[in-house]
Parts: structure tokens; C-alpha cells; sequence
């Protein structure tokens, strides 16, 4: 019995309102280790390429290019903006903070 309510929670848990199971909803330790994981590699690039300038096309290939597990790259950037690691500058570029 209490395997079954574990297991009809973790289903509540990773379900989106519209019913759809969504493996991403599965808390907010995947999503923060993600968001750590992207923004070590792009201070890595940052350091490696000596800039600290990227391009949102230049982030979305990051992510494809280390296989990152979010269900969307835009909030995570978003994300990064407001605490202050990924800076946003004109011409739609941001600004790694290293």
C-alpha cells in the first residue's frame, strides 16, 4: 500500500497540468545541477575562447553540444540573468559572468 502512494505521488509530481507526463517536472535538484553544470562550461568556453560575449545561438549550441537535460533553455537562461551570472547586453548578446 505504501508503494502505491509513492508511486501515485511521484505520478502527481510529474504531471503537467494538462495531464501529459513530463520526466523534466521531477524537482527543482535536476534543474538547479543542470543550470550549475551549463554555467561551468560556458565560463570554460568563456576562458578558453577569451571572451565573455555569447550570442543566444552561441548558448543553444553549448547545450546541444554537452547534451543539456532542460525543457527550456530560455527559461534557464532567463534564470541565470536575474541572479546575475549571465548578464544581458544590446545587440542580444549576454555576458558571462566569470
Amino acid at each position: 500500500e505504501a508503494v502505491e502512494l509513492m508511486g501515485e505521488c511521484l505520478l502527481d509530481k510529474l504531471t503537467d497540468e494538462a495531464g501529459n507526463i513530463d520526466a523534466g517536472r521531477g524537482g527543482s535538484s535536476s534543474k538547479s545541477k543542470e543550470s550549475k553544470r551549463f554555467l561551468a562550461a560556458l565560463q570554460r568556453t568563456a576562458k578558453q575562447a577569451i571572451k565573455t560575449c555569447f550570442s543566444r545561438k552561441e548558448l543553444a549550441q553549448l547545450a546541444d553540444d554537452m547534451c543539456l537535460r532542460v525543457p527550456d533553455l530560455d527559461g534557464l537562461i532567463d534564470s541565470l540573468n536575474e541572479a546575475g551570472f549571465l548578464l544581458k547586453k544590446g545587440g542580444g548578446l549576454f555576458q558571462v559572468q566569470t
